[in-house]
């Protein structure tokens, strides 16, 4: 899209690491990337387990974004491969 903007979103995953709720904490102010950040969250279904010495029966994680607006140089960018968007959301939550 080429445009600049930061998000934030935080979610609610249960122990066995299905996501209960997601809702932005910082709007874009723009509503496609609004959409994605969201959707980030959602394609990274199912999240690990929490570890077993977690207090709580579920976990909050809060996530800032950055869309830099910058058009990639070769490809779509690593942001494209929803494997590896799917492992990047996925790393944050070790040891929550």
């Amino acid at each position: 899209m080429g445009q600049k903007a930061d998000t934030g979103v935080t979610f609610v995953i249960d122990r066995s690491g299905k996501l209960i709720s997601n809702a932005l904490v910082e709007s874009a102010g723009l509503p496609p990337l609004d959409r994605e950040t969201l959707a980030m969250v959602e394609r990274s279904v199912p999240f690990p387990k929490p570890p077993v010495e977690a207090k709580d029966d579920l976990q909050r994680v809060t996530i800032l974004m950055t869309f830099d607006g910058t058009p990639p140089k070769d490809g779509p960018g690593p942001w494209a491969d929803e494997a590896k968007v799917k492992a990047k959301v996925n790393s944050v939550c070790r040891g929550c």
